[in-house]
C-alpha cells in the first residue's frame, strides 16, 4: 500500500494512494521529481494566502512587461473593478498572445523569455482572482493547493483509456491530476460562464506530470450537471465524448475528519509546508523538505513578489 504525508504547520496529513494506472503512473513521476533538486511551488486557489491586492499587484507588473517589454498593445483593463467579465477579458488576452502549447504564437516564440515567463504569470494571477472571488456556496466551484514543479520537468500525453478515469465528484481533501496544460477546461469554461471562448481555446485534460492538487470540490448534482452538458452542447460537442476530460483525475483519498482538520488549517491563512514523503507502508521512497514558496516558477524567475 502507497501512501502520501504532507506535513503543514508540522502536523502530518496522510493520503492513500489509489491503485489504478494512472495514479501508479502519477506515483513514479512524483518519486522522480521528490529525488531530483527541483523544487516545489505551492500555489493556492481560494485559500487566503495572498491578499487580492497584492495578486492584482502582480498582474499589473506581469501587464506592464508585455506591453513594455513584448511590445503587445496595452489593452487598458478595468482592474481597479475586478469580476469574471474582466477575468475572462485578460484571458482571452493572454490566450491571443500565447496560443495552444505546442501550437504556440509567433508573437510567444520570438518575444524575450522574460515576456513568456510575464504571459505565465498573467495566467496564474488571472486563475486566483478568479477562485478567491468565487461564491464558494455554488455548486461547481472548488477551492485547492496546488503543488507545482519547474518548466522542464517530464510532462506526458497520456493514453485514451485514462480518460475512463475522470470523476466529476471527488472527495473533499483528495490530490488529484493538475492540469498540466496551458488554458482553459470545459468545467472552468463553464465556471466562469465564459460564452465567448472558442472551442478550439478549450483545452481537455490531457498531459501527465508529477504535478498535483489537493482539491475541496463542491458537489456538481444533476442539474448542474445538466447545465454543464447544455453548455457543451451549444458549443457543438458531446458531453459523453471522454476525450472532453470532464472532472479530475483521482490519485489519493484521505480519511474524511482528516480532511475536515486540514481545510481548517488551510482557511486560517497561516501554513506552512514543511515536508513531502512518499512511502510504501512504513517505508520511505523519496522525500523532499518543502521551501514553503507560495508563488509560481514564473513569479519566482522574474522576481515578482
Amino acid at each position: 500500500m502507497y501512501k502520501l504525508i504532507i506535513t503543514i504547520n508540522q502536523r502530518k496529513f496522510e493520503w492513500q494512494i489509489l491503485d489504478t494506472p494512472s495514479a501508479i503512473l502519477w506515483m513514479k513521476l512524483l518519486k522522480h521529481q521528490l529525488c531530483s533538486e527541483e523544487k516545489f511551488y505551492i500555489r493556492s486557489h481560494g485559500f487566503p494566502f495572498q491578499s487580492e491586492d497584492h495578486i492584482l499587484n502582480i498582474l499589473k507588473k506581469a501587464l506592464s512587461i508585455i506591453v513594455e517589454e513584448g511590445g503587445a498593445e496595452d489593452p487598458h483593463f478595468d482592474l481597479e473593478n475586478w469580476n469574471q467579465t474582466v477575468a475572462n477579458q485578460v484571458h482571452h488576452f493572454f490566450d491571443d498572445l500565447y496560443g495552444i502549447t505546442g501550437n504556440e504564437t509567433k508573437f510567444f516564440n520570438q518575444s524575450p523569455m522574460r515576456v513568456q515567463w510575464a504571459l505565465g504569470v498573467v495566467n496564474h494571477c488571472v486563475h486566483q482572482l478568479e477562485t478567491n472571488q468565487r461564491d464558494h456556496s455554488i455548486l461547481n466551484s472548488s477551492k485547492s493547493i496546488i503543488f507545482e514543479a519547474c518548466n522542464n520537468i517530464k510532462r506526458l500525453n497520456f493514453p485514451d483509456s485514462f480518460n475512463e478515469d475522470f470523476e466529476l465528484n471527488v472527495e473533499p481533501g483528495s490530490l488529484v491530476l493538475h492540469y498540466s496544460t496551458v488554458g482553459k477546461t470545459w468545467i472552468e469554461a463553464f465556471t466562469d460562464n465564459d460564452d465567448e471562448i472558442p472551442v478550439h481555446k478549450i483545452i481537455p485534460h490531457q498531459r501527465f506530470s508529477c504535478e498535483f492538487d489537493i482539491l475541496f470540490s463542491s458537489h456538481f448534482g444533476s442539474e448542474e450537471q445538466n447545465k454543464l452538458f447544455d453548455f457543451i452542447r451549444k458549443k457543438g460537442e458531446d458531453p459523453k465524448n471522454q476525450k472532453l476530460g470532464l472532472g479530475f483525475i483521482p490519485l489519493a483519498t484521505i480519511k474524511s475528519d482528516e480532511a475536515a482538520s486540514l481545510k481548517k488549517v488551510l482557511e486560517s491563512g497561516k501554513v506552512d509546508f514543511n515536508m513531502i514523503d512518499l512511502m510504501k507502508e512504513e517505508s520511505v521512497l523519496a522525500s523532499k523538505t518543502l521551501e514553503n514558496i507560495i508563488e509560481s516558477p514564473e513569479m519566482d524567475y522574474l522576481g515578482l513578489e
